[in-house]
């Protein structure tokens, strides 16, 4: 039995073909980088004097990948979330505490409970007319005056606003005068006028 050249050639194509049949392979995608990871840190600012909690505290991150961050307290506590791992300073200020700053190195989810000292109270004293300046950081005031002669005026401007306006003196039958004031806001310059002889003190009240 003899084999036509065109039977040869079709087996010889067919041999080929099934030889190179193989699936085609998958073009190699790249891997998604991992998401940087972030962390948490927490913590309370509490009172040297006390332990209470300091509501309306300011935490600010000062320097490194995270500055300019910052949280403010509630009851004492505070959060800043999505922090980047490093090493930072950071500075806790309150109305009426002494600043204070802590460094903190972040490599995980980290507390910090940080202390601050009250600021003194503001107290002045003196006898007769007299001027001054109240800081900025006091809200309210007792003010006293003493006259142990006749008569005499006690009147206190603080900011120009006039706040106490009495007579004093066994003439009046008041010798002393006590009483508690809202500082206006921005007030400075405070003025005792008109009081010759009358001693009087002013106490900062928180």
């Amino acid at each position: 039995m003899r084999t036509s050249l065109a039977s040869v050639l079709v087996c010889a194509c067919l041999a080929v073909s099934c030889g190179g049949d193989k699936s085609p392979t998958a073009p190699t995608s790249n891997p998604t980088p991992p998401a940087p990871t972030t962390f948490t840190l927490s913590g309370m600012v509490t009172s040297a004097t006390t332990g209470t909690g300091i509501t309306g505290a300011t935490i600010r991150i000062a320097d490194g990948p995270n500055a300019g961050r910052s949280a403010t307290t509630s009851g004492g506590n505070f959060s800043l979330t999505g922090l980047t791992v490093s090493g930072f300073s950071m500075s806790v200020t309150a109305a009426n505490y002494q600043t204070n700053s802590a460094s903190v190195t972040l490599t995980s989810n980290q507390n910090v409970n940080i202390q601050l000292t009250p600021t003194p109270l503001f107290a002045r004293s003196g006898v007769g007319d007299n001027v001054f300046d109240m800081p900025a950081s006091v809200g309210r005031i007792r003010i006293t005056g003493a006259f142990s002669g006749f008569s005499s005026n006690f009147i206190v401007y603080i900011g120009g606003r006039l706040i106490v306006n009495e007579l004093l003196g066994t003439g009046w039958r008041q010798t002393t005068f006590e009483g508690t004031y809202v500082v206006p806001t921005g007030a400075g310059v405070t003025e005792i006028k008109l009081s010759g002889g009358v001693a009087w003190t002013f106490t900062e009240v928180r």
